[in-house]
């Protein structure tokens, strides 16, 4: 699944906590809003905001771009 537009919100933020970290502030962790696609109270099932996706009708689980290590993603 290909979302540049999260993918490149994600690294962006993540690059901004490893800069923070490294300026000495105490940086403990970092949580993506979901981990796999759900409901959602204000959009329904219409957004997918998690880094996995979960087709509605087989179930099935695909890993996204965005939750992909940057060196394994496809360019």
């Amino acid at each position: 699944m290909h979302d540049p537009r999260r993918t490149e919100f994600l690294s962006t933020h993540l690059t901004a906590l490893l800069d923070a970290s490294q300026a000495g502030v105490d940086v403990r962790g970092y949580s993506a809003w979901f981990l796999i696609d759900a409901f959602e109270w204000a959009f329904g099932y219409g957004k997918r905001f998690g880094l996995i996706y979960v087709d509605d009708d087989t179930q099935e689980r695909l890993m996204k771009d965005r939750a992909l290590p940057c060196a394994t993603r496809p360019s």
